[in-house]
This record gives structure tokens, C-alpha cells and sequence, in this order.
């Protein structure tokens, strides 16, 4: 193994608190936001807003469409009927990734920082990661306030590449500027049909990490399954037994 691609979401970090809990802090937040800039209806934008913008991402990425951010304001200024500009939409989908760096910051894993201080020093390290309401440029202000950003030698998120996984564009440009092969590439990831997927697509191996019990099909490849592992000590092993 010569280069380590990972996963953002349930795979180094997991969102703060329940579905509900974000729902109501992001409300309450954006309701501050909206009264304080002085929109109209302001409840009713604190609301919907984030439930507009992310259906439409999701719905977008699920019919094989790239979400444009003009794409994204032309669909919710259509919804709000044109109440509201295209700049006031602007603002609020800011504001909600504001709020993900502070009090809806996501938490990192048991024993991910450890791990990614470790492995940094032990081969490249890159983090391919779908990204949707909450875009790339947040995430990594996340990893910068964690002081893991620079272990990264590359991040590739969906909403700037412009592809999700199982997408195999991002892997093969690793492939290409380490000058490796795709047998020499290890994905950490947790779920079947897109981290499983992309290297099974690609030709690397994968490490399924998965930080709570769940049932896995029977059929997966093990020229390309290394591990199934609950935690980043497991993983570890897995590592260097591999190298």
C-alpha cells in the first residue's frame, strides 16, 4: 500500500446530536439570522430553508445532475416566489454552513486524529468525500479547526468536482499524480454502494469501517474487501499488516 483515500462523514466525523436536535438548532439560529437582516416572513424562511436547498441538492445528485449553486438559487427563489433575491438565498445558505462550524460543528470519531496524525507519516493521505447543503469549503474549515487539514495532500468533494461517489474521477487523478497503481490504494469508507463501490470500480482495496453493528450483504469481493473494522485501532492493524 502505497497511498490512503478516506471518507468524511460517518467515517472520520459523525453529525452532532439527533436529526432533531440539528433541525431545531438550525431554525432557531437561522430564524436569529433571518430577523436580525430584516426579511420578510422570517419564520417561515428559518423553517423550510435548509429543507428546500437539500432536497433539491439530493434530488439532483440522485437523477445523475451536478447541483450548480445557480441551480440551486433558481430552484429555491422559484419556491419562495421570487420573495426572496437570489443574494438573500445566497445569505442563508451561508449562514447554515456557518452554523456548521460552530455549534452544529461535527464530531470527529474515537481515535480518528490519532489515526490521521499516524498515517499521515506513513503515506499520502486524501479524503474523497460526497458533499450536499453542507459543502467543501465548510468541511474544511472543520478540519481546520481541528488541526487536521494539512495532513490532507488532497480533498475532493462532490460539489467542486462535480461528481459522487461511486464516481471514479477522483481516484484515478490520485492514481495518476502518486504514479501508483490502483492495487497499490487503500479506501476507508463505510458504506457498501459508494466507498465499497469506487474501489471496486477502480481496482484499489477497501477497509469498511463501521462505528455502529450492521448487517452487511454476503457477496462482497474480498480481492477488494481487506476488512470490515469498528474502530481506528482496527484499521491500523489492518494497515500495517498490509503494507
Amino acid at each position: 500500500m502505497k497511498v490512503l483515500t478516506l471518507d468524511f462523514w460517518e467515517t472520520l466525523y459523525k453529525h452532532r446530536g439527533t436529526a432533531e436536535f440539528r433541525a431545531k438548532e438550525r431554525q432557531r439560529l437561522l430564524l436569529d439570522y433571518c430577523t436580525r437582516s430584516g426579511l420578510a416572513e422570517p419564520q417561515r424562511l428559518a423553517l423550510t430553508a435548509f429543507d428546500v436547498v437539500d432536497g433539491f441538492i439530493k434530488a439532483s445528485w440522485k437523477h445523475g445532475v451536478c447541483p450548480l449553486p445557480e441551480l440551486v438559487l433558481e430552484h429555491a427563489t422559484a419556491y419562495y416566489q421570487n420573495q426572496y433575491s437570489a443574494e438573500t438565498i445566497t445569505g442563508v445558505i451561508e449562514e447554515i454552513n456557518h452554523i456548521y462550524t460552530a455549534i452544529l460543528k461535527p464530531d470527529l470519531f474515537m481515535g480518528a486524529a490519532e489515526f490521521l496524525t499516524w498515517a499521515q507519516l506513513e503515506m499520502p493521505l486524501y479524503l474523497i468525500s460526497d458533499t450536499y447543503t453542507i459543502r467543501g469549503v465548510t468541511l474544511d474549515a472543520v478540519l481546520n479547526a481541528d488541526g487536521l487539514l494539512g495532513l490532507f495532500k488532497g480533498r475532493f468533494y462532490s460539489d467542486a468536482v462535480g461528481f459522487e461517489k461511486p464516481n471514479v474521477e477522483a481516484m484515478r487523478q490520485i492514481i495518476s499524480s502518486e504514479h501508483v497503481n490502483p492495487t497499490e490504494v487503500i479506501h476507508v469508507g463505510d458504506l457498501v454502494d459508494r466507498d465499497y463501490e469506487l474501489a471496486r470500480r477502480v481496482g484499489c482495496r477497501c477497509i469498511l469501517i463501521r462505528h455502529k453493528e450492521s448487517v452487511l450483504p454476503m457477496d462482497l469481493d474480498n480481492r477488494v474487501l481487506i476488512s470490515v473494522c469498528n474502530s481506528f485501532t482496527e484499521v491500523r492493524r489492518v494497515l500495517e499488516e498490509n503494507e
